[in-house]
C-alpha cells in the first residue's frame, strides 16, 4: 500500500507490554486534534520497540512532524512518542523490491537515482533516470518508481516479473487482455506469459517468466495505440515478500521449521480461518522465489504456494485459479402477514431490493417465506464477498425486517367481529399499519413498524378486554334511587363524592337530571357499597341554623330563588334548607359554614328607601314605575322584590340588584320631591341686569311648573327636585349669554373722572349701548391665586401650596411644562398651554430643539409665556418614563433643575405640575418625588433664593390628592388654608439706581446690576461675575450636594471610588450605578484623564471623574498636569452644554499641593473661560469642606485680595457682614446677651444642669455613656433612667446625635451628641442640633462649651465656631421656633473669649465701618499726575449722585386699580360700552413727555421728591434715564397735570444748575487751587465748590467774597485774602495749575473763557484760512481763537493718555464743525454735547460730527446763515485716535476685539478714506478757532 500511502515517518518509544498498541497508535495518528495527522497506516517493526508510519496526504505527515512532542495515553499513565523523518527509506516490509516502475499518459515524478541495497537481477542494474528527475522526497515510497509515458524508456527493476494494467472497463474479457499483450509483445514472450483478471480493481496483471520480459512490455505500452486510446496505465509490481497457502489447519511453528529446513526464515504467519488459508511474509523477495520454484514438502507433499501482493490484496494462482460459481439462493420464511404488508406497500419492497443491490442480490416474495437469488455481478466482486454472500443476504434481510413486527390478537368467537371493529376502529389513520384479520384462526393481526406497534399494544388489549368487560355487565347490572336530596348530593359531589364512587366502580352511572333525588347505574354490590358511602358523607356534614330579616325569608321562598341562592351557596361548598322562620345551613367545615352564612348575610340583603316627600308614594307615576319594576323583575328571574310600607319602600334580593333598584327608586322619589332652590349670582352687575334689561332670557323656565323670584344675591327657583334642577340649568345658561367684561383701569385719575366728576357718566353709556356699566366695590387683586386644597411651609420659609387649579391660568411668575424629548406641544398640559400661548411658542421650543437636539429625561428648557397665560415664563421639564432603577432620580433632577431656572429668571413663584404622570408613573411615587425635591432645594438653597412660594397644581382630584398626602408627609401644614396672598408682580425694584462709577482695575470683572439686597449666605465665601457674565464662587459645603449641572469628583487612576474623601463621599450619595458607569467607560486611567457619566442619584447631571497627580514639589509636570485638568474639565462642561459646574479644592489634600498654587490655577483657568465667552457656561462655583478650616482661610484670603469688593463673606467672618450680624452686646458680670432677628443668644457661667430650657445639649462619646466632665454631671442629676435611656439608644443606628427623656432634668429633652475636638466638626455638630431643635418645634436649647474640657480645644475657637453655626441656623431659617439659644460655661475664665467672639459678630457703630476698598497702586509718571488732578472729572465726589450716562427708572406709584362691571346682550354691546369708557378717559386724562437731559443730573433727595410728589398730587410720575437720554412722564388727570408739570420743571431747572456748577467746580478745580491756612500751619484747599465761588468773584473783580469753611461763614478779601470771621484770621492764596497753556494765547488772569479775535495775515490767521479754502471758496470775515483753559486742559490730559493707551501718537486730526449763532457761547464756554445728536445728521451713531472737508461743514445743514447771512463754523482739535466703521444707532464706539475692554476711539464713514469722523466723549475735542465766513 506504499503507493496510496508514500508519505514515511518512523516512530520510537521505549519497550513496553501496552496490549493492542498497532490499534492505538492508527487512532492517535489519525486523529487531527490530538496529534495533527490524518489518513496513514501503522506498521510494528518486526524486531525492536517502534513503528513504520505512511501518510496519504503529505500535508498531514509535516502537521505531525511540526508537533512539538507526542504522547500516547494510557490507562495506568501515557507512552511518550518520538517522530522523525526516515535517514533512508528501507525496502518495504510487504510488497516494496529494489524499484519498480509505472507507465501511463501522466508526467514522470522523481525517482531514485541509486540502486538500492541488493540491487541488480536478471536486468541487470537500473537504467539512467529521467532528464529532470532528482531523488526521492524524504518520506516518498521507494517501492515504485515513478510512471512512465511516450518518453525514453525509464529503468526497470530487474526482479520485478509482473505487471498491473489498470483503467480497464468492466466489459473487457480476460481474452482482450491476452490479445493486447501479445499484441504490444509481438512474438516475444508470446507463450511466457499469464493474465489474471481482478474486476474488483478494473485491474489485470500480466505475469511473465523472466524480468526482462516484464521489462520490455512496461517499454512498449505506451507506444500501443490500443493501450494510449482505453487511457490504460501500466506499472510493476514489485516482487511479493509473501506467500499465500491454501490451507488453514496447519500449526505456525511447524510451518516455521518447514520453511528454516528449506533455509529460509519466515518473518510472521498469519491464518485466515474463515477463508481456510494462511499468509506467510519473508524478509525479502528472493526467500519467496526460492520457495515458489521449489515448494517444500509436506506429508510427501508439496505445499500449494501462490504469490501475495499486499498493494493488490490478493495472490496471483495463475493456470492454478480455480473457476467461481454462484451460491445456490436462499429461503428465508416470514409470517404472511408481514409478506402481505410488504405486498401492500412497494416503496418497503424497493426499498429492500435497493438494499439488496448492494449485495448483488434480489428478493421474490413467496407465500410464507423470502427468496434470496446472488445475481452474476457477484462473480466480479472480490472472493470474500462471494464467499460471505449468504451471511451477508441473512443479515441484511433480517435487520430489515426487524423494522416490522406483527402483533397477534385473539378474542372470543362471539366477540371476535366486535373486535374487528374496533380494533379497525382504533387503527384509522394509522397509515403505516395493517390489520390482517384471519377469521378461521380467529385471530386479529395488526402488523407494521415496530415503533407504531409498540405504541399499539396497550390500546389493542384494552379496547378488546373491554368488549369482553362490558358484555359481561350488559347482563347483570341494575337502577336505583339514592334517598338524597338532590342539592345535597350536588354539594357531596362538589367535594368529590361522585369521582370517588366512579374511581371504585367506574362503569357506575349517575343520573341527576331530574327528580329530587338522584339515581344510580351498576351491579347490585357496586350500588349498595355507593349507598352507604353517600349517607355516611351525608351525615358529617355540619349543620347551623341562620336569622335572617323577615323580607329576605320572604323572598327565599320561591322556587327559582332556592335554585340561584344554592348555586350561590355551593361556590362556598355549603346548601341551605329554609323553614318557617329560619334558614339552615349544610357545608363540610366549619369554616365552609361560617362562609355560607357570612355570604348569604352579605349577598341577600333588604334596603329601605325613605320617601322625602310622602305624597309621591301615592302618585300614579309612582304606580306606573312599580309595574314595570315587577315586569322587569320577571324577566331577571325574581332577583328583587319591592314592598311599601307607610312612607317607606323595601327591597329585599340580591345585593346587586337590591342596590340598584333601590338607587332607581331613591332618585325617583328625591327628583320627585317638592324643593327649594337658589343660584348665587356673581358679579351683582349680572343680577341686576337681569332685574332691569334681561327678563327676557328667563323666558325658557315659563311651562316648566318652577317658580322664579330674586333675592338679594342670586334667584331662588321652587318646584319638583328635577324640574328646579332643569330650571337651575336654565338660569345659568341665561346667566352665560350675558355678555360680560371686567375692564380694570389702572390709571392715574381715573377714578376722579367717574366717581368724583360732575357728569353721570355710566348712565349715559348704559343709555347709548343697552349695556349695565357699574364700578365694582371689590377690585380683583392683579395675579391673586386660588384658593389652595393645602398649605405648607419649608424649614426656610418657602410657602408649599396645592392646588386644583388650571395651569394655564395659573398667575405664578414661572410654571412647569411636563415636556416631551423633543418639545413637541402636541398633548395634555403641553397643547393646552400652546393653546393659551399661541403659535410663537412652539416656534420658541422648535428654535431649543434644532439648537440642541433632543432633551435627555432630567434636563429643562426655559422659553417666554406670552398669549392669554398669566405667567411669565415656561418651564418645559423632560421627564422620564416609569421604570424602577432610576426613573425616580431623574424625576428629582427635572424638578430641581425646574427650581434653579427658575431662581435664575429671578421668579418668586413656581407652578409645578405631576410631571411624568402620563408616563406610567405611579400617581403616589410620582407626587413623593416632586415633593421631595421641593424640599431638597429649599434646604439647600437657604437664604440664596427669589423663591417665595412653589405651587403644585392639578385639574385632576387624584392627583391633588396624592400630591396633598405628598406635602403633609414631607412638611405637615394645615389644610384648607386661606388663600395664598396675590401673586408678585414681576422682581422689579420701584427704584432703581445706576451701577457705580467704574474704575480703571486690573480685573476683567465688573459688579452685578443693582438689585435689591440679598440675605446673607454665611457659606458663601465669596462671589463675582465677569464682564462676560460668568459667576465665580467660593462656599462651604458638601460637594457631594452640589445642585450645579457637573460635579468635578478626584480618582486615582484605578478609577476605584470608594477612595479618597472627595470621591467616597459623592460614591456614597451617588450609589454604586456610578461606579458601574465608570467602569464601562474605563477600567484603568492615566493622569489628566477626565472621564465623563451620568448623575446616577445626585442632584446634578454629569460627573466629570478627574485623575489628578501628586505634587512633585516642581521635579516634574505636576502642576502642569493638575492646570490641565481644571482646564478639562471646564472645556468638557461648557462642549456638554452644562450652565454650571462645582469642583472641589482639588490636589490640596493627599496630592499635596500647596493651597495657593491651586487656588492660581483653577482661578486663571475660571478667566480663560471667561474671556471665550462661554456660550452655555454660567456659573463656577468652588465647594470647601466646611472641616478643612486652613483652606476655606487661604481660598477666602486669595479671594478677597483679587476682589476686594465681591460679594459673599471672609473665612474669618462669614458670619458677620458688615454692620454685624448680631445686635450690640449687653453685658454684666457673669453673662453676655444679643439678639439675631428675634432669637436670643447668650453666655452664661453656672451649673448647665439647672437650665430650665426646652432642651440640653450633652457632649457625650459614641456609645453615649461618657462619665466624666459635663456628661458625667448631667448623667448623674438626670437620674439612672436617662443613662440607661441611652445605653438603649446608642446601640441602635443614629447620626451621631439622640434624643431622650429629661429624667429628673427641669428641660423637656436631652440632646446627646458625640463631642467633637475639631472646629469644623463642632461647627457641624451645633449645627445639626440647632436643626434637630427646629424640627421638634423647640424654643430654647443650652449648649455646653463643647470641646473645651477634656477635649483641650481653645476657647475663642469653640466660641467661634458654635456662633457661626449659629448664625447658619438662624440665616437658613428665619421663622425658626427657636427664641434662646444659651452657652453655659463652667470654667469662668473662658467667658471673656466668648464676648470678644460675640462682640466680633455685632453690629458695628456707624463711622466706624472698614468698607473701604485697598489702595490701588499709584500711577506714575505725568499721566499719573494729571489723571490725580482732575479725577473729580471722572468721578462725582457725591456717592449719591449717579455717574452721568447711568440708566435708572423711577416708576410711576401705582394708582388703585379701577374695575368696571360690563354687562349686555351681547359682547358687541359689551365691546362699545368699553370704547366709550375709555373714550371718555383719553379725553378727561392727560400724558405729558418732559425729554430733559437734566433728569441724569437727579439727586437721589430729588427722585424721592417726585415719588412724594405723585403720592400728594395723585398723578403719576414715571423718570426714565437711558443710553444718555432723559425723561419724565406726568400722567393724571388733565386738570391737574399742568401744576405738577411746572413743578417738575423747576426740579430739573435746579438740577441743571447743581450739575453745571458741580462740572465748572470739578474742572477748574485741575487748573487753580484756591488755599487757606492759620498761622503756623501748612495751606489746605478749599473744597471745590468753596474753590469755584473765589474763583469767580475774581473774574467779576469782587472785593471780598463770603464763603463756608467747615459749617462757619467767613469773609476772604480778593484776590489775596486774608479770611476772617470775628477775631479769627486765615491766610489765603492762589495757585494756577495752568502750566501747559499754548504760548500763542494771551494772557489769561482767570480761569473763565475768551475769544480772541486773530490778526489777518497773521501766520496763525494765514494757517486756518488755508485749511478752510483748501475745500471751501466762500469768504472768510472774521477768525476767532477760543480760550478756555478748562477745556483745553482737560483734552491734553485725555490726548496723553490715548496716546500712551493706543501706543502711537498719531490720535488728534484738526476737523471741521458747521454751527450756528445760538450755540456758540455754549460750545465755547462748555464743549460740544453729544446729547444734541440727532439734531442734524445720526446716519454712523448717536455722537458728535466733525468733517474732514470745510466744504462740508459749510452747507447750510450745518452752518445755518443769520440774518445779515453771516455763517459760523468750527476749526477742532479731536482726538480721533483708533477709529473704526460707525453704524446708525450706535452710542458707543464698539470694542476693538471680543474679549477685550478696550474700545474704538472713533467712528468714521468710510475707513479707507473718511470724510467725517463721529466721537461719543464730549471732552475728546476742542473748539480751537471759530471761522465766520458767507
Amino acid at each position: 500500500m506504499a503507493d496510496s500511502y508514500p508519505h514515511a515517518l518512523l516512530v520510537e518509544f521505549e519497550p513496553n507490554q501496552v496490549p493492542k498498541l498497532k490499534n492505538k497508535l492508527t487512532k492517535y495518528f489519525q486523529s487531527k486534534r490530538l496529534s495533527g495527522g490524518g489518513d496513514c497506516t501503522v506498521e510494528l517493526r518486526a524486531r525492536g520497540p517502534g513503528a513504520e508510519l505512511r501518510f496519504r496526504a503529505q500535508r498531514d505527515q509535516r502537521s505531525v512532524l511540526d508537533r512539538a512532542s507526542h504522547q500516547l495515553s494510557l490507562e495506568d499513565g501515557a507512552l511518550r512518542l518520538t517522530v522523525r523523518l526516515p535517514e533512508q527509506e528501507p525496502p518495504s516490509p510487504s510488497d516494496s523490491g529494489p524499484a519498480s516502475l509505472q507507465v501511463g499518459s501522466s508526467t514522470p515524478s522523481p525517482s531514485s537515482s541509486s540502486s538500492p541495497p541488493g540491487g541488480g537481477g536478471e536486468g541487470g542494474s537500473l537504467p539512467t533516470p529521467l532528464p529532470g528527475s532528482g531523488a526521492p522526497r524524504p518520506g516518498s515510497s521507494p517501492s515504485l518508481l515513478p510512471r512512465s509515458t511516450a518518453s525514453p524508456a525509464p529503468s526497470v527493476a530487474p526482479r520485478s516479473t509482473a505487471s498491473i494494467v489498470e483503467n480497464l472497463a468492466a466489459d473487457v474479457t480476460q481474452e482482450f487482455v491476452e490479445m493486447l499483450v501479445e499484441n504490444i509483445m509481438k512474438k516475444q514472450a508470446a507463450e511466457g506469459f499469464t493474465v489474471e483478471m481482478i474486476p474488483a480493481l478494473k485491474s489485470a496483471v500480466v505475469s511473465f517468466k523472466t524480468g526482462q520480459d516484464n521489462a520490455e512490455f512496461l517499454l512498449r505500452c505506451p507506444g500501443n495505440r490500443t493501450f494510449k486510446s482505453k487511457a490504460l496505465t501500466g506499472r510493476a509490481l514489485a516482487p511479493p515478500t509473501q506467500l499465500l497457502l491454501e490451507e488453514a489447519g496447519l500449526n505456525e511453528d511447524v510451518l516455521l521449521m518447514l520453511f528454516e529446513k528449506d533455509g529460509v526464515e519466515a518473518q510472521k504467519v498469519e491464518v485466515d480461518a474463515e477463508r481456510q488459508r494462511t499468509v506467510v511474509s519473508f524478509s525479502s523477495a528472493a526467500d519467496v522465489q526460492k520457495l515458489l520454484q521449489k515448494p517444500p514438502l509436506m506429508r510427501k507433499k508439496e505445499l500449494k504456494l501462490y504469490p501475495f501482493y499486499q498493494c493488490l490484496g490478493r495472490a496471483l494462482y495463475g493456470a492454478d485459479k480455480p473457476p467461481l460459481k454462484l451460491p445456490p439462493p436462499l429461503v428465508l420464511p416470514a409470517d404472511p402477514a408481514l409478506l402481505q404488508l410488504l405486498r401492500s406497500r412497494p416503496s418497503e419492497l424497493q426499498e429492500l431490493q435497493t438494499q439488496l443491490q448492494n449485495i448483488w442480490s434480489r428478493a421474490e416474495l413467496l407465500q410464507d417465506a423470502l427468496k434470496l437469488s446472488p445475481e452474476p455481478r457477484l462473480l466480479q466482486q472480490e472472493e470474500a464477498e462471494l464467499q460471505g454472500w449468504s451471511a451477508s443476504a441473512r443479515s441484511l434481510v433480517s435487520r430489515f425486517l426487524s423494522r416490522f413486527e406483527v402483533w397477534k390478537l385473539n378474542p372470543p368467537p362471539d366477540l371476535w367481529k366486535q373486535s374487528l371493529e374496533k380494533v379497525s376502529a382504533l387503527l384509522v389513520g394509522r397509515a403505516q399499519v395493517l390489520l390482517v384479520p384471519q377469521e378461521t384462526d380467529g385471530l386479529l393481526k395488526v402488523v407494521g413498524p415496530r415503533s407504531d406497534i409498540s405504541e399499539l399494544q396497550e390500546p389493542l388489549c384494552e379496547s378488546v378486554n373491554s368488549i369482553i368487560k362490558r358484555a359481561r355487565r350488559e347482563k347483570d347490572q341494575v337502577t336505583e334511587q339514592v334517598k338524597v336530596p338532590m342539592r345535597v348530593f350536588h354539594l357531596l359531589s362538589r367535594d368529590g363524592l361522585q369521582q370517588k364512587l366512579l374511581a371504585v366502580y367506574p362503569e357506575m352511572q349517575f343520573d341527576t337530571r331530574s327528580g329530587p333525588f338522584p339515581k344510580v347505574t351498576g351491579l347490585t354490590e357496586e350500588i349498595a357499597n355507593a349507598n352507604k358511602l353517600i349517607y355516611e358523607a351525608m351525615l358529617a356534614l355540619e349543620k347551623q341554623n341562620v336569622d335572617l330579616d323577615r323580607y329576605v325569608l320572604e323572598f327565599m321562598r320561591g322556587d327559582e330563588q332556592e335554585e340561584q341562592i344554592n348555586a350561590m351557596l355551593s361556590r362556598n361548598h355549603a346548601v341551605y334548607e329554609s323553614a318557617e322562620s329560619r334558614v339552615r345551613l349544610l357545608a363540610f367545615t366549619e369554616e365552609d359554614l361560617s362562609d355560607a352564612q357570612e355570604l348569604l348575610k352579605t349577598q341577600l340583603v333588604s334596603q329601605y328607601v325613605k320617601a322625602e316627600d310622602g305624597d309621591v308614594l301615592r302618585s300614579g307615576e309612582w304606580k306606573q314605575l312599580l309595574a314595570r319594576v315587577q315586569n322587569d323583575h320577571e324577566k331577571e328571574r325574581k332577583k328583587v322584590q319591592v314592598l311599601t310600607q307607610g312612607d317607606q319602600v323595601v327591597v329585599s334580593g340580591f345585593r346587586d340588584a337590591v342596590a340598584s333598584l333601590a338607587h332607581e327608586l331613591d332618585h325617583f322619589l328625591k327628583q320627585n320631591a317638592q324643593i327649594q332652590e337658589s343660584v348665587a349670582v356673581k358679579p351683582a352687575a349680572k343680577l341686576e341686569y337681569l332685574r332691569q334689561l334681561g327678563k327676557s332670557k328667563l323666558d325658557a323656565l315659563r311651562g316648566k311648573n318652577v317658580e322664579v323670584s330674586f333675592a338679594k344675591d342670586g334667584l331662588s327657583l321652587s318646584g319638583a327636585r328635577a324640574r328646579v334642577e332643569v330650571g337651575v340649568g336654565l338660569v345659568r345658561e341665561a346667566l352665560d349669554s350675558v355678555a360680560f367684561e371686567a375692564l380694570v383701569v389702572v390709571k392715574h385719575g381715573a377714578r376722579k373722572v367717574f366717581e368724583d366728576g360732575e357728569v353721570n357718566y355710566l348712565a349715559s353709556i348704559g343709555n347709548q349701548t343697552g349695556c349695565l356699566v357699574a364700578i365694582a366695590d371689590d377690585v380683583p387683586a392683579a395675579g391673586a391665586f386660588p384658593k389652595p386644597v393645602y398649605e405648607a411651609q419649608t424649614p426656610d420659609g418657602v410657602r408649599v401650596f396645592v392646588a386644583n387649579a388650571d395651569m394655564c391660568g395659573y398667575p405664578a411668575h414661572a410654571i412647569v411644562n411636563a415636556a416631551v424629548e423633543d418639545l413637541q406641544l402636541k398633548s395634555g398640559l403641553a397643547a393646552a398651554l400652546l393653546k393659551a400661548a399661541g403659535p410663537q411658542l412652539q416656534v420658541e421650543c422648535d428654535r431649543i430643539h434644532v439648537s440642541k437636539g433632543d432633551l435627555s429625561p432630567g434636563e429643562c428648557e426655559v422659553t417666554n409665556a406670552g398669549g392669554t397665560l398669566a405667567c411669565r415664563k415656561i418651564i418645559h421639564a423632560v421627564g422620564p418614563r416609569y421604570d424602577q432603577a432610576h426613573a425616580a432620580s431623574l424625576l428629582k433632577r427635572a424638578v430641581r433643575r425646574s427650581l434653579e431656572l427658575a431662581e435664575q429668571h429671578q421668579c418668586e413663584s413656581l407652578a409645578v405640575p405631576a410631571v411624568s404622570r402620563n408616563r406610567n408613573f405611579p400617581l403616589r411615587e410620582c407626587a413623593r418625588v416632586i415633593v421631595s425635591a421641593v424640599s431638597e432645594h429649599c434646604e439647600e438653597r437657604g437664604a440664596r433664593r427669589s423663591l417665595k412660594s412653589v405651587h403644585l397644581v392639578s385639574n385632576e382630584e387624584a392627583a391633588v390628592k396624592a400630591m396633598e398626602e405628598a406635602v403633609k408627609q414631607e412638611f405637615g401644614g394645615r389644610g384648607g388654608a386661606a388663600a395664598p396672598p396675590a401673586a408678585p408682580p414681576a422682581p422689579r425694584p420701584a427704584l432703581v439706581l445706576p451701577p457705580a462709577p467704574k474704575k480703571p482695575v486690573a480685573s476683567p470683572w465688573s459688579g452685578p446690576l443693582v438689585s435689591p439686597p440679598a440675605p446673607v449666605d454665611p457659606n458663601c465665601l465669596g462671589k463675582e461675575v465677569t464682564k462676560e457674565g460668568l459667576e465665580f464662587s467660593i462656599i462651604k459645603g458638601h460637594l457631594e450636594k452640589a445642585t450645579t449641572d457637573v460635579i468635578v469628583n478626584t480618582v486615582t487612576a484605578g478609577l476605584d471610588l470608594n477612595q479618597g474623601a472627595v470621591s467616597k463621599a459623592i460614591f456614597s450619595a451617588a450609589g454604586p450605578a456610578l461606579q458601574t458607569m465608570v467602569q464601562a467607560k474605563q477600567t484603568q486611567a492615566t493622569v489628566g484623564d477626565v472621564i465623563v457619566t451620568e448623575g446616577a442619584n445626585l442632584n446634578c447631571q454629569k460627573v466629570l471623574h478627574a485623575v489628578a497627580p501628586h505634587n512633585d514639589n516642581g521635579q516634574g509636570a505636576a502642576l502642569k498636569l493638575l492646570d490641565g485638568v481644571f482646564r478639562d474639565c471646564l472645556s468638557k462642561a461648557e462642549a456638554l452644554g452644562m450652565t454650571s459646574i462645582s469642583f472641589s479644592a482639588m490636589g490640596t489634600g493627599n496630592l499635596g499641593f500647596p493651597r495657593p498654587e491651586v487656588w492660581a490655577l483653577l482661578l486663571e483657568n475660571v478667566l480663560e473661560i471667561s474671556r471665550k465667552t462661554p456660550k452655555n457656561l454660567r456659573r463656577v462655583q468652588v465647594v470647601l469642606f466646611p472641616g478643612d478650616a486652613q483652606t476655606i482661610q487661604v481660598f477666602s484670603d486669595e479671594f478677597q485680595k483679587k476682589f476686594p469688593k465681591a460679594g459673599g463673606s471672609s473665612a474669618a467672618a462669614a458670619a458677620a457682614p458688615p454692620g454685624g450680624v448680631f445686635s450690640k452686646v449687653v453685658s454684666t458680670s457673669s453673662s453676655h446677651e444679643t439678639k439675631m432677628g428675634g432669637v436670643s443668644v447668650q453666655v452664661v457661667t453656672g451649673d448647665i444642669t439647672k437650665e430650665t430650657t426646652d432642651v440640653i445639649v450633652n457632649s457625650s462619646n459614641e456609645k453615649f455613656s461618657l462619665k466624666s466632665g459635663v456628661s458625667k454631671a448631667i448623667l448623674e442629676a438626670a437620674g439612672p433612667a436617662v443613662e440607661k435611656e441611652c445605653l438603649t439608644l446608642g446601640a441602635q443606628p443614629n447620626d451621631g446625635m439622640i434624643l431622650t427623656q429629661p429624667g429628673n432634668l427641669r428641660c423637656q429633652k436631652i440632646l446627646h451628641l458625640v463631642g467633637q475636638t475639631d472646629l469644623g466638626k463642632i461647627q457641624v455638630s451645633v449645627r445639626d442640633a440647632l436643626m434637630l431643635c427646629t424640627k421638634h418645634q423647640l424654643r430654647s436649647v443650652a449648649f455646653p462649651a463643647i470641646g473645651t474640657g477634656q477635649g483641650s480645644v481653645a476657647a475663642r475657637g469653640v466660641a467661634d465656631a458654635m456662633f457661626d453655626a449659629v448664625i447658619d441656623v438662624l440665616t437658613t431659617n428665619p421663622s425658626s421656633s427657636l427664641k434662646t439659644v444659651k452657652v453655659v460655661i463652667f470654667q469662668k475664665p473662658m467667658l471673656k473669649d466668648f464676648h470678644d467672639s460675640l462682640q466680633h459678630r455685632a453690629a458695628t457703630p456707624s463711622g466706624q465701618q472698614q468698607n473701604a476698598a485697598p489702595d490701588k497702586p499709584k500711577e506714575t509718571g505725568v499721566l499719573g499726575a494729571l489723571a490725580g488732578r482732575i479725577k473729580s472729572i471722572f468721578a462725582p465726589a457725591s456717592p449719591q449722585k449717579p455717574a452721568s450716562g447711568g440708566d435708572f427708572v423711577i416708576e410711576a406709584v401705582k394708582p388703585a386699580p379701577l374695575c368696571f362691571h360690563i354687562c349686555g346682550d351681547s359682547a358687541s354691546k359689551v365691546s362699545a360700552a368699553k370704547k366709550k369708557i375709555n373714550s371718555i378717559l383719553s379725553k378727561n386724562l392727560a400724558s405729558v413727555p418732559i425729554p430733559d437731559e437734566s433728569v441724569l443730573s437727579l439727586s437721589a433727595e430729588a427722585r424721592q421728591q417726585l415719588v412724594e410728589l405723585q403720592r400728594r398730587t395723585g398723578v403719576g410720575i414715571r423718570v426714565e434715564a437711558a443710553s444718555g437720554r432723559g425723561s419724565i412722564t406726568v400722567e393724571g388727570l388733565a386738570i391737574e397735570v399742568p401744576d405738577v408739570t411746572n413743578k417738575i420743571h423747576e426740579m430739573l431747572k435746579a438740577a441743571r444748575h447743581e450739575e453745571d456748577l458741580s462740572q465748572k467746580a470739578a474742572l477748574l478745580s485741575a487748573m487753580v487751587d484756591w488755599q487757606y491756612a492759620r498761622t503756623g500751619d501748612d495751606y489746605k484747599s478749599f473744597d471745590a465748590k468753596t474753590n469755584y465761588e473765589l474763583e469767580q468773584a475774581l473774574e467779576k473783580n469782587l472785593k471780598e467774597v463770603k464763603v463756608k469753611l467747615n459749617g462757619q461763614e467767613y469773609t476772604v478779601k480778593l484776590p489775596k485774602g486774608p479770611a476772617s470771621r470775628g477775631g479769627v484770621s486765615l491766610s489765603v492764596q492762589r495757585i494756577n495749575k495752568m502750566s501747559d497753556l499754548p504760548e500763542s494765547w494771551e494772557n489769561m488772569n482767570t480761569s473763565g473763557t475768551r475769544a480772541v479775535p486773530l490778526t489777518p495775515g497773521s501766520p496763525e490767521y494765514v494757517t486756518v484760512e488755508q485749511m478752510f479754502k483748501a475745500s471751501c471758496k466762500l469768504t472768510i470775515t472774521k477768525i476767532e481763537r477760543i480760550q478756555n483753559p478748562v477745556l483745553w486742559q482737560s483734552l491734553q490730559i485725555k490726548r496723553r493718555a490715548m496716546d500712551q493707551r493706543n501706543g502711537h501718537s498719531n490720535n488728534e486730526r484738526r476737523l471741521f464743525h458747521g454751527t450756528s449763532a445760538d450755540t456758540v457761547p455754549l460750545i465755547n464756554e462748555h464743549g460740544f454735547n453729544r446729547s444734541y445728536a440727532g439734531k442734524n445728521a445720526t446716519a454712523y451713531g448717536n455722537g458728535t460730527y466733525f468733517a474732514v472737508n470745510a466744504s462740508y461743514s459749510s452747507s447750510n445743514t450745518y452752518s445755518r446763515p443769520s440774518a445779515n447771512g453771516d455763517k459760523l463754523m468750527y476749526l477742532c482739535s479731536v482726538l480721533t485716535g483708533d477709529f473704526t466703521a460707525g453704524a446708525q444707532g450706535m452710542i458707543d464706539a464698539p470694542l476693538k476685539k471680543s474679549g477685550s475692554i478696550q474700545k474704538f476711539d472713533s467712528v468714521v464713514d468710510n475707513t479707507s478714506s473718511p470724510s467725517m469722523f463721529i466721537i461719543f466723549h464730549d471732552n475728546h475735542a476742542y473748539p480751537e478757532y471759530l471761522i465766520t465766513f458767507r
